[in-house]
């Protein structure tokens, strides 16, 4: 099995239980992990440093996860973003893609589809975006 060591993940989630389980998960993976609660202070961390992908929530308060892709693709087109959500549905998943997303994950799907994706380090990109139901 090979790790990735040394690549990076953004996690963005305003509920700190599944912020703290996703970087638990890629950091088991090897993956060196930052995790905040909000669009706005990703925005910050791209400003000090470089990622391999980004997870984020789909709703938070102030800047959603769309607007937070949206801001991703104005600095870098091919950085893998995974969008998670409680309840995803059809326009939501339509809007991740239309935005570029890697893909779209439903809350209780997530883990099972990171360590997959992570071990293997198929977050390659540019892929053709998923959704995980």
């Amino acid at each position: 099995m090979e790790i990735p060591g040394g690549r990076r993940a953004l996690i963005v989630d305003d509920d700190t239980m599944v912020r703290t389980m996703l970087a638990d998960a890629l950091g088991v993976f090897g993956y060196i992990v930052d995790a905040v609660d909000s669009g706005q202070k990703a925005i910050a961390c791209f400003a000090a440093g470089r990622y391999d992908v980004v997870l984020t929530d789909l709703l938070m308060p102030g800047m959603s996860g769309i607007a937070l892709l949206s801001a991703v693709r104005e600095r870098d087109l091919d950085l893998p973003v995974l969008v998670i959500s409680g309840a995803p549905d059809v326009e939501s998943a339509a809007e991740a893609v239309r935005y570029g997303a890697a893909g779209l994950a439903h809350g209780r799907c997530a883990l099972p589809s990171l360590e997959g994706r992570a071990v293997s380090t198929q977050w390659g990109r540019r892929e053709k975006p998923q959704i995980i139901a």
